[in-house]
């Protein structure tokens, strides 16, 4: 019984944060109640406060499991193995494929990194060093191709802000009206998909490719 008990309470807690990153995605954090949040998931609020001590702790969580994923996406980039750019290519059809199954994702991301909801002095320090260790694998990916010379002489951390751009915007505003009037349709169809991914190669090779003779 106390383990039915258990799974019970993990997918309650699952559905809250799941829920969590709906709505904070169309609303950011001032525009999300915890009776809106209970109301969709479908419990009592008080019952809420079983899971998590407050709003903030559930806010955190969610991003914290948000950015863990992504993490694991950009994780190949820390192998220890000589750099090659299609290891970039690679890692950015994964972060495309991964936005298309979690389209909540992008637009949580997005608030998170740029929101004024969300105030800077409230983050915990396992929440902010996971957003540290992806720019930081990143960031340390480039510097190894550039000296090996599989990537043109970029400057590391302009080149990291521009694809933070090139891998977020896209997702972050595709799930809107805005976005699929953009793309011309579903962002998430698998035509849509497959063309998103191939610019992004294609975007990437152009931008990081050696220049000739050096």
């Amino acid at each position: 019984m106390a383990r039915a008990a258990r799974k019970r309470d993990d997918a309650s807690r699952e559905r809250i944060l799941e829920t969590t990153a709906q709505l904070f995605a169309r609303y950011g954090s001032a525009g999300m109640s915890l009776q809106m949040l209970a109301d969709h998931v479908g419990l009592h609020k008080s019952t809420l406060f079983h899971h998590f001590s407050s709003k903030e702790e559930i806010l955190h969580t969610m991003l914290h499991g948000e950015l863990s994923r992504i993490l694991e996406v950009v994780q190949p980039l820390a192998d220890d193995r000589a750099p090659e750019l299609d290891h970039l290519l690679d890692v950015g059809e994964a972060l495309s494929d991964h936005f298309a199954r979690t389209p909540d994702t992008g637009p949580v991301l997005l608030r998170s990194l740029f929101s004024p909801d969300i105030e800077e002095s409230a983050i915990p320090n396992g929440l902010e060093s996971v957003e540290r260790k992806i720019f930081a694998t990143i960031g340390s990916w480039l510097e190894k191709a550039r000296r090996a010379g599989v990537i043109r002489k970029v400057h590391v951390r302009q080149a990291l802000v521009n694809l933070l751009g090139v891998f977020l915007l896209y997702p972050a505003i595709a799930p809107d009206e805005f976005g699929r009037e953009l793309v011309g349709g579903d962002p998430s169809a698998s035509p849509a998909l497959r063309a998103r991914k191939s610019e992004l190669r294609a975007f990437l090779r152009g931008a990081f490719a050696p220049e000739p003779g050096l």
